[in-house]
């Protein structure tokens, strides 16, 4: 099943040289 997910819930990271934004469990982002 898919779901939509808004861009503001998706899991980020900054560090400092690489802005990142995903949506699958990555790091300290757990969905």
């Amino acid at each position: 099943m898919l779901r939509k997910l808004d861009h503001k819930n998706m899991g980020k990271s900054n560090l400092g040289w690489l802005k990142s934004t995903f949506h699958f469990s990555f790091a300290e982002y757990f969905n």
